[in-house]
């Protein structure tokens, strides 16, 4: 292309020198010469056009080619960009939590541990739902960790203080004896308990505990008997709706669904929104889970 644009621009020049020297050419030798020279011009400056297209296409065609690079390094950018602030915010959160923690010296993993354990006893004993841990060990069987701690905070705190007095003391060694799967020895404490001290204000929840014994043991006839107690003769005892939901539960372990489900459904009908009514449908919904 370089070629035959120079050749065309010499074959100007050299019209034009022939055009300046006298005596050498016609006039009608220079209008020839002169016509010639035009046209050279004009084909000279049709190369040099599309000289310059090729070259705005050679453009284009690089750019191109080099987009998808930039746009994919681009991307890559963005992204380093993001983790490096997902990062920085998760690092703020932990020297947040870690802020929080230092008057208290850190987690206390025993107090969490205990919360864990009355959690799971809740749900275990309380709400009947099997978490995979054999609820039916043996009365001799060592310390449990689903059974380590008293009820959901929705029930009445029962965490093993020092004993203050007897009946404390007694309730204390029920509670012990159960946590610890001892069922039998932990009934006869409650029993006791209820026998001894009639006024006391833990009475409902020591015979909700024998029922919660006899239910442990698979005596869910026992278990219905005392729950009923609880039902019927103490209505505003913080275990009166675990008493209905257990009760239910009973009766269906029984084989006897009818009375089950009636007690199940009325416990919802009466505590909508609550955990035991909650339960009580999870439990309709599949008897067998």
């Amino acid at each position: 292309m370089k070629t035959t644009i120079r050749t065309t621009v010499g074959l100007a020049a050299l019209a034009a020198l022939m055009t300046l020297a006298p005596g050498c050419a016609s006039r009608q030798d220079v209008q020839t010469l002169d016509q010639r020279n035009r046209q050279t011009m004009q084909e000279a400056r049709e190369l040099f056009k599309q000289l310059e297209e090729q070259i705005a296409v050679a453009r284009e065609e690089a750019r191109k080619s080099s987009a998808p690079v930039q746009a994919k390094q681009a991307d890559i950018w963005a992204e380093v960009e993001s983790l490096k602030t997902e990062v920085a915010t998760l690092k703020g959160q932990m020297d947040t939590m870690n802020m929080r923690l230092a008057p208290q010296g850190g987690v206390d993993m025993a107090q969490l541990d205990e919360r864990v354990k009355a959690i799971e006893l809740a749900l275990e004993s309380q709400f009947a739902v099997d978490l995979g841990k054999g609820a039916k060990a043996a009365a001799t069987a060592p310390t449990a960790p689903a059974q380590q701690a008293q009820a959901a905070p929705t029930q009445n705190a029962e965490a093993v203080a020092p004993p203050q007095d007897p009946a404390d003391a007694l309730y204390a060694k029920g509670l012990t004896a159960f946590k610890s799967r001892q069922y039998d020895e932990a009934r006869r404490d409650f029993a006791e308990f209820v026998t001894t001290f009639k006024k006391h204000t833990l009475v409902p929840n020591a015979i909700f505990w024998q029922g919660e014994c006899y239910y442990q043991m698979g005596d869910y006839a026992k278990a219905v008997l005392a729950y009923d107690d609880v039902v019927n003769k103490h209505k505003d005892s913080p275990k009166y709706r675990s008493a209905l939901l257990k009760q239910g539960i009973s009766f269906y372990k029984m084989g006897k669904d009818k009375p089950g489900k009636i007690i199940l459904q009325e416990l919802i009908d009466k505590n909508p929104g609550t955990a035991e009514a909650n339960r009580a449908k999870q439990f309709l919904a599949d008897p067998k889970k």
